[in-house]
């Protein structure tokens, strides 16, 4: 239990010797500098410095009683409002490092070579999901592509929702879908906007799917043991693809 407090409290931001001081005036009420000392065993001047960071963050309050200073927990519905702030911190640091992250694309453009390329591979559910989830950041009327087999990434287990949820900001922001996927019995007119899909025989692509967006390609192999998805950054290749998805989409039928 304890253990517990102490992980949240280190959550929250606090140093060892804040968690030390408030644990023990949570558990043992009101107590004087001199008490706090000799339970804490923290010399005093680090021990007012500890303090008084916790009444700056309004976790302590301090009060005179017969000319006596006593240090007390504030209420418990503090610890909640110090989490809230945290939070909006947090999102706060999340639209700087999205902002960064924006600018350091259109500085790469501009400076990384032609011929850049990268390929690494990613596995398990929530790095697929980092990766899938950069399309969003794609503008109005761009485009994602996909060749492959219907349905290897919304039909795995414990990603169907979050595909969907994707799928739907995906149409929101106006991003186009276009895809050739092999043609199987429960193939159907795509009804989504900004969405076109047609099928050919890609029997031979076997149980992946490939997805492509400007200089971006990603493979999927959704294996039950370990579901990868292979990242590769090249605009040549991506290039190639396209031709290939040009070809396909000339010769597949629309159902």
């Amino acid at each position: 239990m304890m253990e517990d407090k102490t992980k949240i409290l280190r959550t929250l931001g606090l140093t060892n010797g804040e968690i030390i001081v408030y644990i023990s005036l949570l558990h043992k009420g009101a107590k004087t500098a001199s008490q706090l000392s000799k339970e804490t065993n923290l010399n005093r001047s680090n021990l007012y410095r500890i303090l008084e960071r916790l009444i700056d963050k309004k976790l302590v309050f301090s009060s005179i009683i017969e000319k006596i200073r006593y240090f007390s927990v504030t209420r418990p519905e503090r610890i909640n409002e110090l989490f809230n702030k945290k939070i909006s911190s947090l999102k706060e640091k999340q639209k700087e490092v999205q902002n960064f992250v924006k600018e350091a694309d259109k500085i790469s453009e501009i400076e990384t070579p032609h011929s850049e390329f990268a390929v690494e591979v990613h596995e398990g559910i929530n790095e697929i999901k980092e990766v899938l989830g950069n399309v969003l950041n794609l503008k109005r009327g761009e485009i994602i592509y996909a060749i492959g087999k219907e349905g290897v990434l919304s039909e795995y287990p414990g990603i169907k929702y979050w595909i969907d949820t994707l799928f739907k900001k995906r149409i929101e922001k106006k991003i186009k879908f276009l895809a050739v996927y092999n043609l199987h019995n429960k193939a159907r007119k795509a009804k989504s906007k900004n969405t076109e899909v047609r099928y050919a025989n890609l029997s031979e692509i076997g149980d992946i799917e490939i997805t492509f967006y400007k200089s971006t390609l990603l493979i999927y192999v959704m294996t039950k043991e370990k579901p990868r998805v292979i990242f590769i950054k090249s605009k040549e290749i991506v290039m190639a693809m396209l031709s290939y998805f040009k070809f396909l989409w000339s010769k597949a039928k629309e159902m």
